[in-house]
């Protein structure tokens, strides 16, 4: 596709994919074209705004460059309603950015400033001493302390405090949880009850061969009774829920800090579908836009959503940085 042959605005056609109907041009920058397709049935053919590659992709103008549908479609400034998501989001309008989750960065340029604090992409070994390594030796201890079926052997002995002291020392090697988020899980982990309730919700979680809504909800809960003091907030947090998930197995779970990460997906115009209490929409989403991520970043030695994490809190903290927007730096 020639980016002088077609601008946004225009209603064009996708030839490998006539179902699909005319689609909005609704964002073109040297990179990426984010086109919104009127006839796709989204429960069946996934999102109806879809984000390509320019490189790969031949759009063709429609005939007909008005559409009753289409003409009322837009994202104001060249991006809107986050791609990835519903048709009726499509087309709400935006705000001004007031907070640190609208991203004045393309992802192009999110790459770019990601390279150059890491000229040898995931491989520098700078990046590896700053931020794979520790949280890695994490993944290491958790494997080492309660993978193989160690911690559902001491839950079965109901030897549930000897699992509590183990993942606290796995996350005490990172700190992907603020301090007051690590105290929380710490003083609610002390009542007994509650730590049976997480530790089986965490091991039914893990143990499922792919991520079920059931599971998760009843992780979402468990969390959610873990005790907490007067007058301190409560636990129903996504990096609570999402910690220990994402060090057990960082090939399958991903950890959720929601200011870098809605950043990211402002970025990849995806609709994550964010709410600030966790859930089984936004986690599923969450994976979706961690896979697709880490492809696009697997040219630059991206391996797993461990790097994937990586590069979501590095680029929030360097577009904070750089634009005044005051996003906290152990914001990860």
């Amino acid at each position: 596709m020639s980016q002088p042959d077609i601008v946004v605005g225009n209603i064009v056609l996708h030839p490998m994919k006539p179902e699909w109907g005319p689609g909005k041009v609704l964002v073109l920058d040297a990179r990426n074209v984010v086109v919104f397709f009127r006839d796709i049935q989204e429960d069946r053919d996934g999102p109806a705004t879809k984000k390509f590659l320019v490189s790969k992709q031949q759009f063709v103008l429609a005939e007909a460059q008005l559409d009753p549908v289409l003409d009322g479609v837009g994202w104001d400034a060249a991006k809107g309603g986050p791609a990835g998501g519903h048709k009726k989001a499509v087309g709400a309008k935006r705000a001004a950015p007031k907070t640190t989750t609208v991203s004045v960065w393309s992802q192009s340029r999110a790459i770019e400033e990601f390279m150059k604090t890491f000229p040898l992409g995931f491989d520098d070994p700078i990046q590896h001493k700053e931020e794979r390594d520790y949280k890695w030796k994490a993944h290491e201890l958790y494997q080492a302390s309660l993978g193989g079926g160690q911690a559902r052997q001491l839950y079965d002995q109901n030897d549930i405090r000897t699992v509590v002291e183990r993942l606290m020392r796995v996350e005490a090697d990172t700190n992907l949880l603020f301090a007051n988020e690590t105290m929380a899980l710490y003083d609610g982990l002390k009542d007994e009850s509650a730590a049976y309730g997480f530790v089986a919700a965490l091991l039914d979680l893990l143990e499922s061969r792919e991520p079920e809504e059931s599971r998760f909800h009843a992780l979402v809960t468990a969390v959610r009774n873990l005790p907490a003091e007067k007058g301190k907030s409560d636990h129903e947090k996504w990096p609570l829920v999402t910690v220990f998930p994402f060090l057990a197995e960082p090939d399958r779970f991903m950890f959720l800090k929601p200011d870098a990460t809605k950043l990211a997906a402002d970025r990849l115009y995806f609709n994550l579908e964010y709410d600030t209490l966790p859930n089984w929409t936004t986690f599923s989403r969450l994976h979706e836009m961690s896979l697709q991520l880490l492809e696009e970043l697997r040219p630059y030695g991206a391996k797993d959503l461990m790097d994937v994490q990586t590069f979501i809190y590095v680029t929030g903290r360097l577009e904070a940085k750089k634009n005044g927007l005051g996003a906290k730096e152990n914001d990860k």
